[in-house]
């Protein structure tokens, strides 16, 4: 089963936040992939400026994208303390 958290700190058009509508997509995505293991995801709806900002600290970029994602490494991430 794929698990997949939404959230948004902006007002977004309807048509970005539409929960049933991405739930749906994730679904055709894990009967297309068949995960042989539980995965989770997080998606976050984010404006232009924020894009920019994350894309200028993780990436070095000063440019808005359509997505920018991210890998979780539950080791390191716990080796750190986060």
């Amino acid at each position: 089963m794929i698990h997949v958290d939404i959230t948004s700190r902006v007002k977004l058009p309807h048509a970005f936040t539409d929960r049933h509508a991405l739930s749906d997509a994730v679904a055709r995505i894990e009967r297309e992939i068949k995960p042989r293991q539980a995965l989770d995801g997080v998606i976050h709806l984010i404006d232009d400026n924020e894009m920019r900002h994350l894309n200028g600290t993780n990436r070095g970029l000063d440019k808005v994208t359509d997505v920018l994602s991210f890998t979780y490494d539950a080791e390191l991430n716990e080796a750190r303390g986060t």
